[in-house]
Parts: structure tokens; C-alpha cells; sequence
């Protein structure tokens, strides 16, 4: 057997020594949730609930969940809403790409659209963790050993990137991040998860058609979806051999005409082509910049008001891991290739830009470098002890918190 064909050989190889860690994280992951819905049942009569008890009793539909479910059964009505439709037009702030997926694959439920919604869910968030765990290992094993990257003020002790520890890391850490019970619930996000770890495989391994063509779905499933313009646009400048035009155009047109295509769809419905965007700017707000957005639930934190608590912690640690990958790059260590960081950073301040940051957590679990940093950072035993800990604990609690109505998911 050549080199050549043993590489190969091992390349396909690594795809099934994958499996343990993304069950596990999987499997861990949901046995939390599940955790964080008997927590919640037994807080609901304690807790201050402001939905009291709407909540929980949608369950895994509940918050965005009851408008996908009901463009699953229903899809889009115009803004106003159709005569008994039970839908106000809002669910256009929603992208067409996951409820219809379920609408297609209803009947394989018994006719149960909302069933397939969950399957769907479930299913691309063990998929996606995969490709993630896939994308980690291939990148990081491509380095040489080395000082790893340092930490915010002393250098972490080096280490071997030749074995897959990193990816097996980042799998879990994936599923069990505390933001993630989404990807359990019926939201995007899993699909989501699995088309953006996709797009940035392909674009390690120099596909540029098949980054694009995954960049316009990931536009498609959510508008977030289109700043994977920034990876793909960095690693065609960096390409060497320069790539063929339809590289250029494909890659780089994936993004716009999925989004373009996301809006035209639901205007056949609605009547109005950018209505998402109009519903989105209203309940987002304004611009607003990134450094008084952080610094403003620091001071209703000290002035007793704890409605931000929870985006703050998302916001710390985000920019905690952004500082870990920029510093991580100007090591001998191993580091992520310059295009997730500037993919990061973009999407970081995209988030800390708006005047309601609800949903922070969810977002940032999407870019998907921020969960790869993380495991990077987590290579000491005391380390994995302390993130797997926090995350499981915060998984759990999170659940409970957005079932109580207490967070916005």
C-alpha cells in the first residue's frame, strides 16, 4: 500500500473512531436536558415564572419551537395572519429551509409534522457533532507539536495535536454546552450546526463548490448563515494554487443567493420580501456598540437586576475565547487557521451589536471555532474536570430556566 493510500485509509478510518465521543456527548447531552425538565417541574410552583406555566407545558416546542411547529403544519400566512390560522404573521421572522424539511417528512411520522421537527433536531445535532469532531481532527492533526496556544497572561504547557483528544472534546462539548439543549428542542440549530461544521470542512479541504453550496442552505435554515462569507472569502485569497472562477462565484455567490432565495420563498407567502428582516429589526433593535452593550448588564448586575445575567456569562466567555484564539495565533503552538478567527470575530461583534441580546448563547454555539478554542483550552485533566462540570451543570439549569419562562432561549 502507498503513502498515499494509507493516508487515505486512515482518513476514513477516523470517521468511525469518532463515534464514542460524539455518543457520548450526545447521549450525556440529553440525559441533562432531561434533568432540566424535572428541575423545572419541581421550581414551577417556587420560582417567579412570568409565563407561569406555558412554558413547560409546550415542552420541546416551546419559545421559537411553537412557530416552527406551526410552519411545519400551517406555513407562512400574511403579517395580519389568516382567519383561523392561530399564526400572527411573526413566524415569517423564521427561515423556510427546517420547517420544510419536516412538512416533507411528516408522513414518514404518521402525518405528525411536529414529530419530524424533533427527529430532524436530534438527528443533525448527532450529525453535525460528527463533522465537528471530523473538522477539529483534521485540522489540528495537520500541526506540529508544539507550545499550545497561550492563555489570557502564561502559556499553557504544550502538547501532542497528532491524536484526536481535540476532537473528541470538541464533539462533546458541542452537545453538552450550555446553550445547547436547542439542539433537542425543535429549533434550527441542529441542522444548522451540521451545514456550518460542513461548509467549514469543505473549505479546509480546498472544496469551494461544495463550501458555497453548503453556505447558501446554511443562509437558507438562518440569516446568521451568511457571514460564513467571511471563512470562504479568507480562504480563497489564501488558496494556492489560485482557484478556477467558478470557485470565486459559487463560494462566494453561496451565501447572498441563499439568503436571497430564504426571503423570495417567504414572500411567495407572505407578500412582503423582507418582512423577516423588518420583524427581526424589531424585536433586535437598534445598533448598538458592542462596548456599552457589554458594559450595561454589568451595571444592572450591580444595581440588583439580573434579567441579563445569563447573556452577560455568554458574553464573557465568547470574548474570552475570541482573546484565547487571537493570542493562540501569534504562538508556535497549535492554532485555528486565521479564517475561523476572523469568522469569530465578525460574528461576535454582529452579536454585541444589537440592542436586545437574548439568544446570545445559542448563537455563538453555532460558530463553531469558538467550541473548538474551547477544547483546545480544556487540554489539562483539571481543566476537562472544570469545563465538563460547568457545562453539564449549566446545561441542566439552562433547560430549566428557559422551560420556567426565566430565559430566552
Amino acid at each position: 500500500m502507498t503513502a498515499l493510500n494509507e493516508l487515505e485509509a486512515s482518513k476514513s478510518s477516523l470517521w468511525r473512531a469518532g463515534l464514542p465521543a460524539v455518543c457520548l456527548g450526545w447521549v450525556w447531552a440529553r440525559l441533562c436536558i432531561a434533568s432540566g425538565f424535572l428541575t423545572a417541574h419541581l421550581l414551577v410552583d417556587r420560582l417567579e415564572t412570568p409565563r407561569g406555566s406555558e412554558q413547560i407545558q409546550q415542552g420541546l416546542f416551546t419559545w421559537d419551537g411553537a412557530f416552527y411547529r406551526g410552519l411545519a403544519q400551517q406555513w407562512y400566512t400574511r403579517p395580519l395572519g389568516g382567519a383561523g390560522s392561530g399564526l400572527s404573521g411573526e413566524e415569517a421572522r423564521f427561515f423556510p429551509v427546517y420547517p420544510a424539511l419536516a412538512k416533507a417528512l411528516g408522513p414518514l411520522f404518521g402525518g405528525h409534522a411536529d414529530w419530524a421537527l424533533i427527529a430532524i433536531s436530534n438527528i443533525a445535532a448527532f450529525l453535525g457533532a460528527w463533522v465537528l469532531w471530523k473538522l477539529a481532527t483534521e485540522v489540528l492533526q495537520g500541526q506540529d507539536q508544539g507550545e499550545a496556544a497561550p492563555t489570557l497572561g502564561r502559556s499553557l504547557e504544550s502538547r501532542s495535536v497528532g491524536d484526536r483528544s481535540v476532537g473528541d472534546r470538541s464533539a462533546v462539548l458541542i452537545a453538552i454546552f450550555p446553550a445547547a439543549f436547542v439542539l433537542a428542542f425543535a429549533y434550527s440549530e441542529g441542522l444548522a450546526l451540521l451545514v456550518v461544521a460542513g461548509t467549514l470542512l469543505a473549505l479546509h479541504r480546498r472544496n469551494f463548490v461544495l463550501a458555497g453550496l453548503l453556505a447558501l442552505l446554511a443562509a437558507a435554515i438562518r440569516p446568521v448563515g451568511g457571514l460564513l462569507l467571511v471563512p470562504i472569502a479568507i480562504e480563497l485569497l489564501r488558496a494556492h494554487p489560485r482557484p478556477r472562477w467558478w470557485n470565486w462565484i459559487i463560494g462566494l455567490g453561496g451565501p447572498f443567493l441563499g439568503l436571497g432565495l430564504a426571503l423570495i420563498w417567504i414572500e411567495q407567502s407572505t407578500g412582503e420580501l423582507l418582512l423577516p428582516l423588518r420583524l427581526q429589526r424589531q424585536i433586535r433593535g437598534g445598533f448598538q456598540d458592542p462596548v456599552t452593550r457589554v458594559l450595561e448588564p454589568v451595571g444592572e448586575l450591580i444595581r440588583g437586576n439580573f434579567r441579563d445575567v445569563y447573556n452577560l456569562g455568554f458574553m464573557i466567555v465568547f470574548l474570552l475565547l475570541f482573546i484565547f484564539m487571537v493570542l493562540g495565533a501569534r504562538s508556535s503552538g497549535p492554532k485555528l487557521p486565521i479564517s475561523w478567527i476572523a469568522y469569530s470575530g465578525v460574528s461576535l461583534l454582529f452579536m454585541l451589536s444589537s440592542q436586545v441580546t437574548d439568544s446570545l448563547g445559542r448563537y455563538g454555539l453555532l460558530v463553531v471555532p469558538f467550541i473548538v478554542a474551547l477544547a483546545l483550552w480544556a487540554d489539562r485533566r483539571w481543566r476537562k474536570l472544570a469545563v465538563g462540570i460547568a457545562c453539564s451543570a449549566g446545561l441542566i439549569w439552562l433547560t430549566s430556566e428557559a422551560l420556567l419562562g426565566r430565559l430566552v432561549p
